[in-house]
């Protein structure tokens, strides 16, 4: 018999930062094929006008890079890269799944050599 989603994650206030992380990281893997589409819909389509704003005000001073933080699939790394062709990107996230399809993409618009994708924790060489 399959668990009941009460079973399988307790309420918040009953588990650690840890355990809190971990249903965090468990969650977004299950939903890693999926996330863009449902990220799309849920939204209305507000987080594809959400990177364009947050595009538009990027300034890069002196340094020329971008960190993007919780870049989940790497929605925001990839448009930042597109726009800013001089630019050089690196997303993190504590989500390998999410990481992973994020290379992918990058992959796929031959992008590997402008953004690189780290899963925290790992080092940057």
């Amino acid at each position: 018999m399959e668990k009941s989603v009460e079973d399988k994650y307790p309420a918040v206030k009953t588990v650690t930062d840890h355990e809190r992380i971990g249903m965090v990281k468990e969650i977004f893997s299950t939903i890693t094929g999926k996330y863009d589409f449902l990220n799309h819909l849920l939204s209305a389509r507000r987080d594809v006008a959400w990177r364009r704003f947050a595009i538009k005000k990027m300034r890069f001073f002196k340094t020329d890079r971008f960190l993007d933080v919780a870049t989940g699939t790497g929605d925001l790394s990839i448009a930042a890269a597109v726009k800013y062709p001089y630019i050089r990107v690196t997303g993190i996230d504590f989500v390998s799944a999410m990481v992973k399809a994020g290379k992918k993409k990058v992959e796929r618009k031959m992008l590997s050599e402008k953004i690189h994708l780290l899963v925290s924790g790992d080092q940057i060489l």
